[in-house]
C-alpha cells in the first residue's frame, strides 16, 4: 500500500490527500515522510500561474528522480525554495519539475478551491492568515 499524507487548511475547513511515489522518487518521497508532521504558511505564485507552495523543512541537493512536466493534481519539490508545489490549474513554467507525490483524484476539486482561497488571501495581502497542516495520512479500507 502506499504512503499518504494530507495537507490540511483548518481556516478554510478543508483538506486534500496525497499518494507518494515511493516507486519513482524514493529517496525524496522517504526524505518528505520523515518531515511529518509540520505546519507551515501557504504562498501563491504571482506570475507563474496557479498553485500553492508550502516550506517544508527538506534540504534536497542530489539530482532529480523524477523529473516531469508540471500538471495540476501533481507534488513536486522546488529545491531552490525548499518549498513543495502544488498545481490546482495551470502553469507557464516550462521546466521539469522533481515529482514525488499525486493528490487523490476524489481531492483535486477541493484542491482548486483551496488554491483560489490561497490565492485571493495571499494578493490581498491584509494578513489574511492562512496556515496548512501536513501529517501522515492512514487510509481506512473497509
Amino acid at each position: 500500500m502506499a504512503r499518504s499524507f494530507q495537507v490540511e487548511f483548518p481556516q478554510l475547513g478543508k483538506k486534500v490527500r496525497a499518494r507518494l511515489l515511493d516507486d519513482r522518487a524514493p529517496q525524496l518521497s522517504e526524505l518528505f515522510w520523515q518531515t511529518l508532521p509540520f505546519e507551515c504558511v501557504p504562498s501563491h505564485p504571482v506570475v507563474s500561474g496557479f498553485s500553492v507552495s508550502l516550506m517544508v523543512p527538506v534540504v534536497w541537493t542530489r539530482p532529480w528522480e523524477h523529473a516531469v512536466s508540471r500538471q495540476e493534481g501533481d507534488i513536486y519539490l522546488y529545491a531552490n525554495a525548499q518549498h513543495i508545489v502544488m498545481p490546482y490549474g495551470e502553469t507557464t513554467e516550462p521546466n521539469k519539475v522533481n515529482k514525488f507525490a499525486e493528490i487523490y483524484p476524489e481531492d483535486r476539486m477541493t484542491m482548486r478551491e483551496i488554491g483560489a482561497a490561497v490565492g485571493q488571501a495571499y494578493f490581498a495581502g491584509r494578513g489574511v492568515e492562512i496556515r496548512a497542516n501536513v501529517s501522515r495520512y492512514e487510509e481506512v479500507l473497509l
